[in-house]
């Protein structure tokens, strides 16, 4: 019984674990901090064009849209309406040196839409 109880209380291998799970959480953060990143940037990008559709047809233009006239085929006229939008998403893995740039992690969206003509 007493060898039970000495194998439970020894600790044996405590080193090569840590050893292990460090790499191992940073390859979970650096995995987590994609697909936070992937996510972030899909979410703008629905937003964004969602509120650029709306203000294309309701014909309201911030100061920080771009309107580009064209022509089409036909030589009708056509308006787009252009929004960039940039936002900071959140970071997950510590500063390393490897990683340059690890405090301006933020998604750039553009979004574009044509622009009604009232009748």
């Amino acid at each position: 019984m007493a060898s039970t109880k000495d194998f439970w209380k020894s600790e044996d291998g405590v080193l090569e674990s840590s050893l292990v799970m460090i790499p191992l959480v940073i390859t979970f953060l650096i995995a987590f901090q994609l697909v936070i990143a992937i996510n972030y940037r899909n979410i703008e990008i629905a937003t964004l064009q969602s509120g650029v559709s709306s203000s294309a047809l309701s014909g309201e233009v911030t100061n920080q849209d771009q309107i580009i006239s064209l022509t089409d085929a036909s030589g009708a006229p056509l308006r787009l309406l252009i929004r960039n939008q940039e936002k900071k998403i959140p970071n997950l893995l510590p500063r390393f040196s490897f990683l340059a740039d690890a405090a301006n992690r933020s998604t750039d969206v553009t979004a574009i839409a044509v622009m009604e003509e009232k009748p």
